[in-house]
Parts: C-alpha cells; structure tokens; sequence
C-alpha cells in the first residue's frame, strides 16, 4: 500500500465510527467497498512474491506489501500500483514515525495491461524490488536496520483521499478489480539457500489460490483506516479461476460482479484525431465508426488502445466547431454478461493554440511570459498529474527571477505537455529550497521513454537557493505529447517538502514534423506500435513488447549510434494483437546506446535502448 497505512489506525472499526469520523460537510467518505486479504503469520525477512494485474483507474491503489501489525514501532515494505498511472509503480519502505523513503518507479509498460512477476528481497541489510525477475531497485542504509519486526504480508484494493497521490476518483469507473495469480514466500537463508540474489533464499510455501486457506490468511472485514475512503469487507476478497481477486465496489453490488454500463468520460481533439475515454475497458468489437458519432464530420476509422477504455476516432478534417460532442452509441464492456450503453454524448475539449517556447511556472502562478501551472486533464495543454505547490520567500542567487524559482511543484512522478511531432530542447529551471547538505533528495528523469539523468542532486550541483537549469536537446515526439517521469532515489523528510520537485519548464520547438496515422492511403490505423522495452537501460536481456493491427510480416533491426546494423530478424505473417521479442546481445556487442526500429508495410517505429554491461 505505499502512503499505505500512512495515517492508518490499525483496528477494526465499524460503520457508525466511520459514519462519524469521516464527514466532510455534507459528503459522507467510505462509500466504497474495498478488499484485503493478509496472512496469519508474520515473517522476518526473505524474498515475497507474486504475480498480478492490478486495477486501473483514477482514485484508486492496489497493493502486495509486508506491514508490522500491530505499528508498534512502524515497520512496512510497498508495491503500490497506482490506477492513476499507466508507467509509474510506488515502492516503498515506511518505519519508525511513518517516516517514507517511497520511489515512483518508471517501468516501460503499462502495469495494469496484464499480469507480470513482482517481488521484493528483505534483508538485514538491504531492500530490492524485482520485476519478472529483474532487480529494478534496491535501498540500503540505516533505515533497514529499523525493519527488524515481523511483518505480515497483505494484498488490497482501496480509495484514499489523498488526491495529489492518487488523482480524483470517479465513482463511474466501478467496479474495479485487482487480479494475483498466485503468492510465493521464501525463507532468508544466507548460504544454504537456492534461490533469489546470491541463492540466499529458500522457498517456505507458495498459494496458486485456487480457494481461500483459512490455515494461512484471513480477509480483513469492516475494516478501514484514517485517509482511506473505503470499507474493506470480506465479500470483495473473492476466488474466480485460480485467482485471487479483490474488488473495489459501490454499498450495494459486493463482490466479483459487474452491472453498471460503460460511461464516455470525455473527449478531446488532437488535430483531425478525437480521443475518447471510458470509464471501464469495452468490447474491442464496438470500436468502430458506426458506433461513433460527431456532427459535421466524417469518421474514417476507429482504434482501441490497449487499455480497452481509450479510442481513437480518426476523421475527414480536424473543423471541429465549439460546443461539438461526440457521441457514443451500443458500447458494451467486456464483461461475460455484457452492459450496454445505448447512447451518450459529451463535449469535445477543443486543442488551444500553444506558443513556443512555452514557459511554465511550476509551482506557481502567472509570472512575466510564464503560464501558471495546473492540473493534467482532458482539457488542458500541459499539467502535472500528482504532486502540491510549495514557496520560499528566500532570495535566489544567481537569477533575477527569483519569483520563478522561490515557488516549485514538489513530490511529482508524472507531468505532461502537449506539442505537435518534432524536435525540441528542454530546460528544467531548479533551486533546491529545503535541503542544506549533499544525498538529502535526489532523483532520476525518464523523458519520453529515455533515461536523460541519473541521482540528480541538485544541492550538490548548486547549494541552496541557487538558481541551476538543465537543457535537454533533440527530444524527439512522435506520439503530440511531451511526457516525464520523475522517481526519487532519496527521498527526503516529511510529505509537502520531499521527493523529486521542478521550479520552471521551458519548451523550445526546433522543427516539426507529421506522423502519419494511417497507412498508406487507406483508411486503416498505423499497423504497429512498441509498448515497451524492458528493463531499459539493460544489462543482459531487453524484452520487447509490441502489437499490430492487421497480419503482417514485420522487421526488427537494431543499430548503433554510428548506424551500424548488430541485429536483425523477421517475423512472417504475425497475427494482430500483442507480441513479444527478447533480445540478448552477444558478447562482442559493448555498452552504449542503440536503435531498435520495427516496420511493416511502410509503417515504421522506433526506440532508444541502452546497454550497460
């Protein structure tokens, strides 16, 4: 649970003490139904696993972590699985006070797409978290000594009220479900063990979940806590498949079910494209231009995301007039009994002019040519997606802007700009304000699936109060939208002032370019997209995940910067959907970066990879 637990009072309450303790004017909290399930046992170090998909959304957090039950001092390890995000995974340690060390972890895919391995190794002296088998991350320092109680493992789905964490819920995406195909739990044995880094684990018990063992775990019933807006209740724990899955659900329809009809919760134009989202992943059947309807303009064809709730709705020109809605007619979810939604329209949120560069006071409000920031949305040119604002009243060295760099967007994993397809330079504008001494908070960026820096550390590069800008050059956007992801590797004191922050962002274009969504002169939408390569940077082994449209032969190149070929194969007549390729370079191959492009029919798609031996 990350924040998990982070205000939790560690009892079972019932409904009236909740009734009472979270009212909020006239809005009662707790309206939803959650899920937990946990073991009887509590375990002193190893290695946990699991394998899950969990729910996408959002408002909402699914869960695979240790916790010290009863707090006493606090003691928990996290994977948190934000609905909020579709390539940020939280991981977490929190100890004594509730101090959190949490990292928002990029990852190339999106979690909630489909099951994949989590894990985490719990030793005296270190804590690494794994992803189908990969470390991705590892913490040491004083704070693991801390971890020194036993701790039982838990798995839920809940709401927390936090919404600069999680983003804002909306009821219409119920019923959510978290998915965990089985749970293994290995002993630390440093030595003698078989399994895990340096074979120092050895495997205690594993559940495929094919029912509920009552010798092992329990579900947790009428249960809550400070900061979370729903009741778990046993009935949302349930068995289906040799799964175990927990449900997130209004008061009145418990349990592994699904009776609500798919909603259209917006629409936005992106040039002569109209992208819509819905509440709850729909049948891939209903994507089609028949089913979709806007006045004045012709549709050519439509594309479901792999995320089954977003389409894209191509169209004859991009004249789209004020107030134009877009309509949606006969959409069934996926469920085994579909729910149909015979018709709803929605106003299309229109794309604004965007000047450049473009400057933005993060943080903050209008200040000289800068805009003022705000949140991600729909309707929105540029935003963050989590994160509070904080200021100084300090004086900054080194500028005489101090105003831009005394107020900064803090604790964010997530901000987006949208831009046409081109080339651009980046500049972060940052002044650390908080902390005084070297390895205090410091922080990765993924830009546009690229590593651009590792640990920055921005008092050591500057000190405090000191103005210091980052440019970035020859970014590259081929999908009209600027993405960055930002992970801490230390962390920082306290919940307002901590985590990776941003003062001021400049976007400079320098040079445009279209991307073709269609191939050829058909009607038909690009054949092939790259979902993910992962891990990146690599050491051993990338994996890399794919999907087409239509059948089709497809090439796979990769070369060096140099533009030197070191590998290529061929796939024939590959069918539509989802595919995967693992690349695992010789031993003559060295570390660098390298260009992986996939074509078919014309269409061609490309991805930086970096190897590090």
């Amino acid at each position: 649970m990350g924040l998990t637990y982070f205000f939790k009072l560690i009892t079972k309450i019932n409904f009236l003490l909740i009734f009472i303790a979270f009212i909020s004017t006239s809005t009662l909290l707790c309206q939803t139904r959650g899920a937990e399930y946990r073991t009887l046992d509590s375990y002193t170090y190893g290695r946990f696993e699991t394998r899950a998909k969990p729910a996408q959304g959002d408002g909402i957090v699914s869960s695979f972590f240790t916790f010290d039950d009863p707090a006493d001092p606090w003691g928990e390890i996290d994977i948190e699985w934000l609905g909020l995000f579709d390539h940020i995974i939280d991981l977490n340690i929190i100890t004594t006070g509730q101090t959190s060390h949490i990292r928002q972890h990029y990852v190339p895919f999106n979690p909630h797409l489909d099951f994949h391995d989590y894990g985490f190794e719990w030793t005296p002296e270190y804590v690494a978290w794994f992803i189908d088998g990969e470390e991705i991350f590892r913490q040491t320092g004083s704070h693991i000594m801390e971890l020194d109680s036993a701790q039982k493992l838990m798995m839920n789905l809940w709401q927390p009220v936090y919404a600069d964490w999680v983003g804002t819920f909306d009821d219409r995406i119920l019923p959510r479900f978290s998915y965990y195909d089985w749970v293994k739990y290995y002993e630390y044995t440093p030595d003698v063990g078989d399994y895990g880094t340096d074979n120092n684990f050895t495997l205690d018990w594993e559940d495929d979940f094919s029912d509920f063992n009552q010798t092992r775990w329990e579900k947790s019933d009428n249960h809550t806590w400070g900061g979370n807006q729903s009741i778990l209740i046993e009935e949302n724990a349930v068995f289906v498949d040799g799964m175990l899955v927990l449900c997130m659900t209004d008061d009145i329809h418990v349990g592994y079910i699904d009776v609500n009809l798919p909603a259209l919760l917006w629409a936005r134009q992106i040039g002569s494209m109209i992208m819509g989202r819905f509440s709850e992943e729909i049948n891939p059947a209903g994507a089609i231009p028949e089913h979709f309807g806007v006045s004045g303009v012709g549709i050519d064809s439509v594309r479901l995301d792999s995320d089954q709730r977003t389409v894209f709705i191509y169209t004859d020109n991009d004249s789209i007039a004020e107030g134009t809605n877009l309509a949606a007619l006969q959409i069934s979810d996926d469920n085994p009994t579909p729910n149909t939604l015979t018709v709803q329209s929605v106003q299309i949120h229109l794309s604004a002019l965007v000047t450049f560069p473009l400057k933005i006071n993060n943080g903050g409000g209008p200040y000289a040519d800068y805009l003022p920031d705000q949140e991600w949305g729909p309707d929105v040119e540029y935003g963050y997606k989590d994160g509070n604002f904080v200021s100084v009243s300090d004086p900054i060295e080194n500028t005489t802007e101090d105003s831009l760099y005394q107020t900064c967007l803090n604790r964010t994993a997530d901000y987006k700009v949208r831009v046409p397809n081109g080339i651009y330079s980046i500049t972060l504008k940052l002044s650390e304000n908080y902390y005084s001494t070297v390895d205090s908070r410091t922080y990765d960026l993924v830009l546009e699936d690229s590593l651009i820096f590792e640990n920055l550390d921005v008092f050591s590069l500057a000190g405090m109060h000191n103005a210091y800008d980052l440019t970035i050059n020859n970014v590259v956007v081929n999908d009209q939208q600027l993405d960055f992801y930002f992970s801490s590797r230390i962390y920082g004191l306290g919940y307002v002032t901590a985590g990776p922050f941003i003062n001021g962002l400049v976007v400079e274009q320098d040079s445009i370019f279209s991307l073709s969504t269609l191939h050829d002169d058909s009607n038909i939408p690009n054949n092939i997209q790259i979902n993910s390569c992962f891990p990146n940077p690599f050491n051993s082994s990338v994996t890399i995940h794919y999907e087409i449209a239509y059948p089709s032969d497809i090439s796979l190149k990769i070369s060096a910067l140099n533009g030197a070929q070191v590998f290529e194969n061929s796939f024939f007549q590959q069918r539509i959907g989802q595919h995967e390729f693992r690349w695992q370079p010789e031993n003559h191959i060295s570390s660098g970066i390298y260009f992986l492009s996939l074509s078919s029919y014309g269409s061609i798609v490309s991805r930086k990879l970096l190897l590090i031996k």
